[in-house]
């Protein structure tokens, strides 16, 4: 451990007695990586042996995986050679002075939720549910404005009606966004799809009401769609998965969250791709719920006073 925490790229943060206090550990964002030793490594090394040592590495920010994963690799691999090296000028051996020159430990590095260590499985699922946030908001705010210029209907059962409408038409692009293509580029998938789909309907809803909340003040239609596209690439960095969420200001989070992606794709991701009950995941089923309700309560009061000063205009 004094190589690794010796190393410019990683540090020992917490010295675990067993591999369930170091997972606990990661859990808590005390530490990134778990380094296992298993009884007998010295020895192994030593007598020339191949040493399997295992990290368990959080995933969740890919360069602080790759670093964290390349900097511990280099430690271990830096001392097995230098205790391999030492045996030999003990003894004499020219055998295992050739070892210690080789590869004396074996860093196995086994991906979970991501099985191919690449970017795709690991930022797409996130970027399925923020393009569906933005087409529902873009289209709903959009024709929100042209609905409410047409007399007739309460505001309460037009704003529902609208919600229902919006969520029944995008039942196929949440199998296919949230179901075939997750599993067609052979991604994780680990979660019950009605499970999925059930979150991800609450999510619909809550984005159909901030579209028709926001849709009513405007008198061009095209200027939902000007706004809402401007705040794609931000909402995506404050999701935490293309940026670390601990690098970006408080402020700055929470304005996030007034944006129903926000706790869908955490919610979503989790689900689908780490196997998560709903119980894990209910701090988003509390904002989504929150957010729907809210948005509608706007949504509804909006669609009447826009109605009444056209009415009285």
């Amino acid at each position: 451990m004094q190589t690794v925490d010796a190393s410019g790229a990683v540090s020992v943060a917490v010295r675990a007695e067993t591999l369930a206090e170091a997972h606990a550990a990661v859990d808590r964002g005390e530490a990134f990586a778990v380094v296992g030793i298993p009884p007998g490594t010295q020895r192994d090394v030593l007598k020339g042996n191949t040493a399997h040592l295992p990290i368990y590495a959080d995933a969740t920010y890919l360069f602080i995986f790759r670093t964290a994963a390349s900097g511990i690799a280099v430690a271990i691999n830096t001392l097995s050679s230098e205790l391999a090296a030492s045996g030999a000028r003990t003894d004499g051996s020219l055998v295992k002075a050739k070892l210690a020159a080789s590869s004396p430990a074996d860093v196995l590095l086994q991906p979970i939720f991501n099985p191919v260590g690449g970017y795709a499985s690991y930022v797409v699922p996130a970027a399925f549910v923020l393009i569906l946030q933005q087409m529902l908001l873009m289209g709903a705010a959009m024709l929100t404005g042209a609905a409410l210029a047409q007399a007739g209907g309460g505001a309460f059962a037009s704003v529902l009606g609208r919600g229902v409408a919006h969520l029944t038409i995008f039942v196929p692009a949440l199998a296919l966004y949230l179901i075939v293509l997750p599993r067609f580029y052979g991604f994780s998938v680990l979660g019950e799809p009605l499970q999925v789909f059930a979150l991800a309907s609450l999510f619909v809803l809550a984005t159909s009401f901030m579209g028709q909340a926001v849709g009513a003040w405007f008198k061009r239609p095209e200027t939902p769609m000007l706004i809402f596209l401007a705040t794609s690439l931000p909402q995506f960095f404050q999701t935490g998965f293309a940026w670390p969420r601990e690098a970006i200001p408080k402020p700055v989070l929470a304005a996030g969250r007034i944006f129903p992606a926000n706790f869908a794709i955490d919610g979503i991701v989790r689900i689908d791709q780490l196997g998560a009950s709903p119980w894990e995941v209910a701090h988003d089923w509390r904002g989504l719920w929150l957010l729907a309700i809210t948005y509608f309560a706007l949504a509804v009061i909006s669609a009447r006073l826009v109605r009444r000063r056209r009415t009285h205009g």
